[in-house]
């Protein structure tokens, strides 16, 4: 008997993943510059602290490191409010697992205030 669920959000819960496809590149543009080609397979397995960072050494972008998480995180929170739905059938499941009283936890690396905000409005 299932007594408790971990879900990832991206992908799983939320029709989001493209999001993350781009994101490098329509941040960059956001600001003024231009993306260099793959920029987003280069950002695949960094951190957004990291990404930040290399904005800042690669682009010579002149924005503090936090200005630029605050940017990039006030992107994300656009689009995951305004454009991301939930998959297919993930709220009735939900609804389902609570009902038998599973307990239930997501796992995610996307900001926790973005992910709360936007399952609060569609669950």
């Amino acid at each position: 008997m299932i007594k408790s669920a971990i879900f990832d959000v991206d992908g799983t819960l939320l029709d989001s993943m493209f999001i993350w496809d781009t994101l490098g590149e329509t941040y960059l543009r956001s600001i003024g510059y231009t993306a260099k080609e793959n920029l987003n397979e280069t950002f695949k397995n960094m951190s957004l602290y990291q990404a930040a960072c290399y904005y800042i050494s690669e682009y010579g972008v002149t924005l503090s490191v936090e200005e630029i998480m605050d940017g990039v995180n006030l992107m994300i929170r656009d689009f995951y409010l305004n454009d991301v739905k939930l998959k297919p059938y993930a709220a009735d499941f939900l609804q389902r697992l609570n009902s038998k009283g599973i307990r239930m936890c997501i796992a995610t690396a996307t900001n926790k205030i973005i992910v709360e905000a936007v399952l609060e409005n569609m669950i």
